[in-house]
């Protein structure tokens, strides 16, 4: 099932942490927003080329910082590569 704006709070309710791997910025706002008004823990991974990224985000939590916080928007189209254009090397999501 897709996640949307209208089923996210549904799809996370059931669950204490969330793990985001999504390939989209639009997906990994809306898990944060969820995340956060739904009081849950994120964590958030992405790879590309020969790098990744692993954050746990507890936003709701006072003092702890949200993805948003640290990435309050998204990045205008075009000035991020995408996997398709860049490639992510094989053994590095494993």
């Amino acid at each position: 099932m897709r996640i949307t704006a209208a089923n996210a709070l549904e799809l996370i309710a059931g669950y204490d942490i969330v793990a985001d791997g999504s390939d989209n910025f639009a997906t990994r706002f809306l898990l944060n927003d969820a995340c956060f008004f739904a009081k849950k823990v994120l964590v958030s991974a992405a790879v590309t080329e020969f790098e990744g990224q692993l954050a746990t985000y507890k936003g709701h939590e006072p003092d702890a910082p949200c993805y948003r916080c640290l990435f309050p928007a998204r990045p205008p189209p075009g000035t991020v590569p995408n996997c398709s254009d860049t490639g992510v090397l094989g053994p590095l999501p494993v």
